[in-house]
């Protein structure tokens, strides 16, 4: 009977899981998309100030070429920290004993 009982809450278990981790497959894509349509977004604005705003005859992207490779940096951190974003902690924990 035990083991009937141990069958049962595995298959519960396995019904459970497979949707709830589908989810969060489907947040984290949610999550990384909207991260990068942020990105783009700012680096569109970024570039379009650094490159139309003029400060003594040079735009700032001319002036201050430093602010351009800064936002490089900044954003491929983001990036870096985006791809090692997880819901994995969250999955159903399937236990199999």
């Amino acid at each position: 009977m035990d083991s009937r009982w141990a069958e049962a809450w595995k298959s519960y278990q396995a019904a459970i899981a497979k949707p709830w981790d589908d989810f969060l497959t489907s947040a984290e894509g949610l999550i990384q998309d909207g991260h990068d349509q942020d990105w783009k977004t700012n680096e569109e604005v970024f570039t379009f100030i650094s490159n139309n705003t003029y400060i003594d005859g040079k735009s700032i992207a001319e002036k201050f070429p430093e602010s351009v490779e800064w936002f490089k940096e900044v954003k491929a951190e983001s990036d870096a920290r985006a791809e090692q974003f997880s819901l994995d902690q969250l999955r159903a924990p399937v236990k199999v004993s």
